[in-house]
């Protein structure tokens, strides 16, 4: 028996929760923990949650999370304002599941019509080079892709590589991180709320305001309990001055959130961090570790400024290869009708 599963529904959080944690390659920026703490920077009250589950028999084969932004002009689908994304079973196969495959195009084509979204949000990873189901789906729709980077450095090289594939100066940098600077690896046996308390006091000493709630930070907090972040603490003469968090989970660990202390700025307090985050997650046994987008000069509508080159040119430095993503939008989507005659 082949049956949608929509969020609301009886038994959707068990199986999504199933269907989550059945793939060791599942991105960890859409972990249950961590989609809690995007809704909540998102405002809960504005958003429609929209993700379904295709289930056979009492297994979840594939699910899509996907949300409408309804509390203003918006009108958006993405996933609580990052992309929409489609999540698999460790299991899945295209092959054998050309039902299943028809179903996720029915369902995607009713949330289409239903809703009319201004605009719809999708990254497609491009697994070994190919569009993705959910990516075809949105381009035969009228989408537009347009190529996106980001900066992985793979872990397993070990030590010895990892340093080889740092500049010359953020070598020295790290050297005089790891001279300067108190380290603490804080985990979900060591962290306490006194910890995250710390880290939020320097983050809003940093930003000179409060940019997110207090809930926020107790999500993040939630993430570190439950083994799906870790944070690194730099301290100097017992004083908290840098601390960063990083997301996790087997296969990848994403650069988070980062603060410093501003009178600090000129010291090379972020270099040491970001290398002791990634020995760590070498050391629990990841296998790529994410530093983030990369811009370039004359890619992109608008063109990045030189505050955001600055930015991809610090995080190219801790070495790793380019990758390519694509961004999939539908902008002023007019209503449609199911594709009656694709089935597949």
């Amino acid at each position: 028996m082949k049956q949608i599963v929509r969020f609301g529904d009886p038994g959707f959080s068990d199986l999504w929760n199933q269907l989550w944690f059945s793939n060791p390659y599942r991105y960890p920026l859409y972990s249950p923990a961590n989609l809690a703490y995007y809704q909540e920077l998102a405002n809960p009250a504005k958003w429609r949650d929209l993700s379904f589950i295709i289930v056979v028999g009492q297994v979840p084969l594939l699910g899509v999370c996907i949300a409408l932004n309804h509390g203003d002009e918006n009108h958006a689908l993405s996933a609580f304002g990052l992309p929409i994304h489609l999540i698999f079973h460790a299991e899945f196969t295209h092959e054998r599941h050309g039902k299943e495959i028809k179903l996720l195009k029915e369902e995607m084509d009713r949330i289409l019509m239903e809703t009319a979204p201004v605009s719809v949000f999708f990254q497609d990873f491009l697994s070994n080079g190919h569009l993705s189901l959910l990516g075809r789906i949105l381009m035969d729709r009228g989408g537009k892709a347009i190529p996106v980077f980001t900066q992985i450095v793979d872990l397993t090289v070990g030590e010895d590589r990892l340093r080889q594939g740092l500049t010359k100066t953020y070598k020295w940098c790290v050297n005089w991180g790891i001279k300067n600077l108190e380290l603490t690896i804080l985990d979900h046996q060591s962290i306490t709320l006194d910890h995250m308390e710390s880290f939020r006091q320097l983050h809003f000493n940093a930003s000179g305001r409060a940019t997110r709630s207090h809930k926020s930070w107790m999500l993040q907090f939630d993430l570190v309990k439950q083994k799906e972040a870790f944070v690194v603490f730099g301290a100097m003469e017992g004083e908290l001055v840098t601390a960063s968090l990083f997301i996790h989970n087997q296969k990848y660990c994403f650069y988070g959130v980062s603060a410093s202390k501003r009178e600090l700025f000129d010291k090379s307090l972020s270099h040491c961090i970001i290398w002791k985050g990634m020995l760590h997650a070498h050391a629990l046994g990841v296998e790529l570790f994410e530093t983030g987008e990369q811009n370039f000069p004359n890619h992109g509508t608008p063109l990045p400024t030189q505050k955001l080159l600055g930015i991809s040119s610090f995080k190219k430095g801790f070495g790793g290869q380019t990758f390519t993503r694509l961004n999939i939008t539908l902008d002023a989507l007019p209503r449609v009708q199911p594709d009656a005659n694709h089935d597949s």
